[in-house]
């Protein structure tokens, strides 16, 4: 192995996505040891749920229980399988090709020397860096998802329009979700949760969001980080108990005008999370930091509108994304209720009853291909055009 004389340690060399795949074996283990799930006796198929390509490098982060039931049974493939893969694989490429590809230079030139921009232009790149990690890492879990369903798997969903988020704690129940659930359900309940003394539960999660820090890297920035978000938690439970005895601040911020100013603050603190996890250390961390909230004039002012426009097409794409799934889960519920299934999706007999008439149901059968196919001629054409020259590696493939 080689030595690293300035550090005195040895330069290791590890697996690509090993923290993603390290999660999944752990799982497995702490699954069996608390009694929900038996242990596969097919050392093959253990080792295709390790190893399972589409998700390995940079997640998703799937749990045993979640994958090994799907390995065991025959698979099969419909055109709904095929459809939903191509158009949820072809979603995720053109976030990470048009718009974090597009972003990522000049997120790249300010914080490759923070030191010589001016505060404006800090704020831009910690916006600039939400957008390119967002449309990276979502677009990379959108493709994985995508052609695990061409094969017949369904791996869960790792993101839920997080930029629609009203407070901390809604953030990250829609940001990195694999990661959140894992790290609460097995390290937070098991110190104890929610169930304990104020103090304690204080703890609890400091202590969780850090781990979540330091898993993303071994440097001073990302325990920073963790602590960071695991102050915002804290500070969130504590005005929640705060904002419990004041109904009328409570009925200002249920309504239109006090959501948006949630859904903006909450994008503001995580601007600053994402300047934290971007800059090359603690220090250059706190130096950008301290630039951007004086809003300092020295140094250049790069100003790039088509961050700003990224970011805004992003936004309105969450907003959007976000009210066509509630307005879906709603005609789901509806639709439910008049055919008297109960709340597993089952009718009486136990057989699931279609949301739609024959005949929409056919007409939009046959409509679809045509429709997706000139979608992707017009996808295709685009990345001829607009694609950018120099390509970028995944961000999560150094985690």
């Amino acid at each position: 192995l080689p030595y690293d004389a300035s550090t005195g340690l040895l330069d290791l060399v590890l697996p690509v996505g090993i923290s993603f795949y390290t999660f999944q074996t752990m799982s497995y283990s702490l699954d069996i040891y608390r009694g929900r799930l038996q242990p596969t006796r097919d050392p093959v198929r253990f080792a295709l749920f390790v190893a399972f390509f589409p998700q390995l490098v940079a997640g998703p982060i799937v749990r045993a229980v979640e994958l090994l039931p799907q390995l065991a049974r025959r698979v099969g493939v419909d055109w709904d399988d095929v459809s939903s893969g191509l158009n949820r694989f072809a979603m995720g490429f053109t976030k990470k090709v048009f718009i974090a590809d597009n972003v990522a230079p000049f997120v790249d030139r300010v914080f490759g020397d923070a030191g010589s921009f001016d505060g404006v232009t800090l704020w831009l790149a910690s916006i600039g860096f939400a957008v390119q990690c967002y449309c990276d890492f979502s677009g990379y879990s959108d493709m994985a998802i995508g052609t695990g369903r061409l094969m017949g798997f369904r791996l869960p969903e790792n993101f839920r329009f997080p930029f629609t988020a009203v407070n901390v704690a809604d953030f990250w129940r829609r940001w990195h979700i694999t990661l959140y659930s894992f790290m609460r359900d097995y390290l937070y309940f098991a110190l104890g949760g929610s169930r304990v003394g104020p103090a304690r539960l204080i703890l609890n999660a400091m202590i969780t969001m850090t781990l979540v820090g330091f898993w993303h890297g071994a440097d001073w920035q990302f325990v920073v980080w963790g602590i960071y978000n695991g102050l915002l938690i804290v500070g969130h439970r504590i005005l929640g108990i705060g904002l419990g005895t004041m109904p009328r601040a409570q009925r200002l911020l249920e309504s239109l005008p006090g959501v948006a100013f949630r859904i903006a603050a909450t994008n503001v603190l995580f601007f600053v999370s994402f300047c934290i996890f971007r800059s090359e250390s603690a220090s250059a961390a706190g130096r950008a930091l301290w630039s951007m909230f004086r809003f300092d004039t020295a140094g250049t002012r790069l100003f790039d509108p088509w961050i700003l426009a990224a970011f805004g097409v992003v936004l309105v794409a969450n907003v959007a994304a976000e009210q066509w799934s509630r307005r879906r889960e709603a005609l789901a519920a509806d639709g439910q209720a008049a055919n008297g299934q109960g709340p597993d999706g089952q009718g009486p007999d136990g057989q699931t009853a279609g949301g739609q008439t024959p005949a929409v149901s056919a007409s939009r059968a046959g409509l679809a291909p045509a429709w997706q196919s000139l979608g992707y001629v017009l996808l295709l054409t685009a990345l001829v055009l607009y694609a950018p020259s120099d390509t970028q590696a995944f961000v999560y493939f150094q985690f």
